[in-house]
């Protein structure tokens, strides 16, 4: 089974939870989903993560 994590915007909470679980592979980027307000937000989640 395939773990996938949905997250309604992208703040310093979602940031917290997401991070550690990409980094310790718990969860592949590509089954990361984010709604977020802007094309600028989207960006920058991109290249942090």
């Amino acid at each position: 089974m395939t773990d996938k994590i949905a997250i309604i915007g992208f703040g310093n909470i979602a940031s917290a939870i997401v991070t550690p679980l990409l980094d310790n592979k718990l969860v592949q980027p590509e089954n990361v989903f984010c709604i977020v307000n802007t094309e600028k937000s989207l960006e920058n989640i991109k290249k942090k993560l």
